[in-house]
């Protein structure tokens, strides 16, 4: 394993926990929306999420794609705007496999200078 493979490794373990819960909460979405109720405080998209927290979409992106190191506060701004508490987000980055991650990983291509966000 290289020097940066454990960053990468953990990025991708926060982008994948990430898109676990978006994911979540567009299938709380649809189905609301099939039962006509709109929750305006479920953010299920980027551009909601945008909306809430005042970052950029391509920032959004770039987190939930593993293309940046994101910031604390910034994951601490998503996690809000996608109602989950810290104990909640390491719950579920606890139960990510390294298995998943990797797999996730293999999906993304790396990034050749990692950013901070």
């Amino acid at each position: 394993m290289g020097k940066n493979d454990g960053n990468d490794f953990t990025r991708f373990k926060v982008a994948y926990a990430l898109n676990k819960l978006l994911q979540k909460n567009k299938r709380t979405y649809e189905r609301n929306r099939k039962l006509g109720i709109e929750d305006m405080l479920l953010d299920h998209s980027f551009d909601r999420i945008a909306s809430r927290t005042g970052l950029r979409i391509a920032t959004i992106s770039e987190i939930f794609n593993g293309k940046v190191d994101p910031k604390f506060s910034t994951v601490s701004l998503i996690l809000q705007s996608l109602g989950v508490n810290y104990s909640g987000f390491g719950k579920l980055m606890d139960s990510v496999s390294e298995a998943e991650a990797k797999a996730y990983m293999d999906t993304k291509p790396l990034s050749k200078k990692i950013k901070t966000r």
